[in-house]
C-alpha cells in the first residue's frame, strides 16, 4: 500500500519540475501539467482555499461496485499515484500502476492494462456529502488487431461509470461482475 514515505517506489515525481521531466522521459507532453500549475497561480503556489474547494484528501484505498480496488496517494502539485487491482476481466486480482491529477473536487486517473491490450481513464468528482465517494465516468480503449481495424475502430473504445467508496471492497463484491469476453479471436 503506498504511503507518503514510499511514493517514490511508484516511480512518481515528487515536484513539478520532476513531473515535467518524468512526463518528457515517457514521451508525453508536459503541457497539461504546465496548464495545471498556471491554474494554481502564476507563481505556482496553490490558490487560497475558497468555499466549495475540496481538501484533496483522497489518499487511501477505495473500491467500486464490482469489487475492484484503487489505492491512491495525493502527491505535491495535485499529482496522484497509486495501484489499481481489478476484480473483473483479464488481469483479475493483478495490480496495475495508476497516475492522475486532482484539483479542487475534480479527479482524473489512468491505468495501463497494456499487457492485456487496454488502457482506461476515469474522470469525475469527489463527493463529500455523507460518505465520501468518487463519482466517475470511464473510457477504455482496447487494442484492435490490424486486420480488423478498417471497419471496427468504433469497437475499440468502451465507456461506463463507476462509483468508488472508501475502504477495501467487501468480500461479497469482489469479482461480482461477469468476466469481459475477448473482442477478437484470430
Amino acid at each position: 500500500m503506498p504511503s507518503a514515505s514510499n511514493a517514490k517506489n511508484l516511480n512518481a515525481p515528487n515536484n513539478s519540475r520532476n513531473a515535467q521531466l518524468w512526463l518528457q522521459s515517457a514521451g508525453l507532453s508536459s503541457a497539461p501539467l504546465i496548464a495545471f500549475r498556471r491554474a494554481a497561480g502564476a507563481d505556482g503556489m496553490p490558490l487560497a482555499r475558497t468555499p466549495g474547494m475540496h481538501s484533496n484528501d483522497i489518499s487511501g484505498t477505495w473500491h467500486n461496485e464490482h469489487g475492484s480496488e484503487i489505492t491512491l496517494e495525493a502527491l505535491p502539485d495535485g499529482l496522484l499515484a497509486g495501484r489499481f487491482v481489478t476484480a473483473i476481466g483479464f488481469g483479475k486480482n493483478e495490480s496495475f500502476p495508476v497516475t492522475g491529477f486532482i484539483a479542487m473536487n475534480m479527479v482524473v486517473f489512468s491505468a495501463s492494462f497494456g499487457k492485456y491490450g487496454s488502457l482506461t481513464s476515469w474522470v469525475g468528482h469527489i463527493v463529500a456529502d455523507g460518505e465520501p465517494r468518487l463519482e466517475t465516468l470511464w473510457q477504455m480503449t482496447v487494442e484492435i488487431p490490424r486486420s480488423k481495424r478498417a471497419d471496427n475502430m468504433w469497437k475499440g473504445i468502451w465507456s461506463g461509470s463507476n462509483e468508488f467508496r472508501r475502504g477495501p471492497a467487501p468480500r461479497e463484491r469482489r469479482g461480482s461482475a461477469s468476466p469481459i469476453p475477448p473482442l477478437w479471436t484470430e
